[in-house]
């Protein structure tokens, strides 16, 4: 809400359930911290980068201590510096609430870093095409991005995108 502040934003789905201003305020600061946004919590929007206005947008979703978190294409629209970074900070989320996340992406490169689970899907009707496994542990770092693991996953997503279209010059 382009009115309303950093914490006025994150508070939002709280105040929509009726929680006191009170009882909100440490779940704000903690999914604020989480986020990395300590000390903007009186930015408006208009005054935030787009990395910034995401972070905000999953410090909302957080503020409700869900179970299940459903992001599409969330970090499309960034550059690829911010992006890598919001992917990181995205996994740390992950590692200290130990939530589900259904994550839709384009980019064959953040869903073999980001997931342990890859379902590619075709349009029209839309329906699973293949279900990859990606067995790498987390924590995931900058030089598993760089790694021969890494690039045989994306190879193997890249050639399951490959069958779907039945171009194999794709990609």
């Amino acid at each position: 809400m382009p009115w309303r502040t950093v914490w006025g934003n994150v508070f939002l789905p709280l105040r929509i359930a009726g929680m006191a201003r009170a009882e909100a305020e440490p779940r704000i600061a903690d999914a604020l911290a989480r986020v990395g946004l300590v000390g903007f919590e009186r930015a408006y929007p208009r005054q935030l980068s787009g990395g910034m206005k995401m972070r905000v947008s999953i410090a909302r979703a957080l503020v409700t201590q869900p179970s299940l978190l459903l992001m599409d294409e969330p970090f499309a629209a960034l550059d690829e510096i911010t992006r890598a970074r919001l992917n990181n900070d995205l996994l740390g989320v992950f590692q200290a609430q130990r939530l589900t996340i259904g994550f839709v992406t384009h980019s064959v490169f953040e869903s073999v870093f980001l997931s342990d689970r890859i379902l590619v899907m075709a349009a029209r009707p839309g329906r699973v095409v293949a279900d990859i496994a990606v067995d790498v542990p987390y924590p995931r770092d900058e030089a598993f991005r760089t790694s021969e693991t890494f690039i045989h996953y994306c190879r193997i997503v890249s050639d399951a995108l490959k069958q779907m279209t039945g171009d194999q010059d794709a990609l």
